[in-house]
């Protein structure tokens, strides 16, 4: 999943995307693999992220 695409859906599911996922960002392994960090979270975003995904 893109960066972009991401940002949308957390946006659509509440979410305050520069706020509540300030580290957020896209990058390549050295074998060129997309991946996503999310970084620091507070612990408030981490409750409803888990509940999205639960």
């Amino acid at each position: 999943m893109r960066r972009s695409r991401l940002r949308a859906v957390l946006s659509a599911a509440g979410f305050e995307v520069d706020r509540d996922f300030p580290h957020l960002r896209g990058d390549t392994t050295v074998s060129d693999e997309p991946f996503l960090t999310l970084g620091r979270l507070r612990p408030v975003v981490v409750e409803d992220l888990l509940v999205l995904l639960y």
